[in-house]
């Protein structure tokens, strides 16, 4: 092989590896692009939700949420103390007599 061969070989393969260093370097640009892109849309969001928040506070003049100790002790009042559950049916207690003997008398 001769040495002209040679470099341009050489050229040739450093081109390559150029070519796809480059296109992954774009393709890492625009995805660090979007990601921050999203990453400020979010915190805006983020900021105007705790905006309308504090705006809910002050209007109604207390908390608008409740803490999750609050939900759990006010869940477990209604469980155990008001006997409020998931919408299950009750079981009706037994009885004497059924409706159609009752009728029927």
């Amino acid at each position: 092989m001769s040495k002209a061969y040679r470099e341009k070989r050489k050229l040739e393969r450093w081109k390559t590896k150029a070519m796809e260093r480059g296109e992954i370097l774009r393709s890492e640009r625009k995805e660090r692009k979007r990601i921050t892109e999203q990453r400020n849309q979010l915190k805006m969001e983020l900021k105007e939700a705790l905006a309308r928040l504090r705006e809910l506070d002050t209007r109604i003049g207390k908390q608008a949420c409740l803490a999750k100790v609050d939900v759990v002790s006010l869940a477990l009042q209604l469980f155990l103390v008001a006997h409020i559950g998931f919408g299950r049916p009750k079981v009706p207690a037994p009885s004497g007599f059924s409706q159609r003997t009752h009728l029927e008398l």
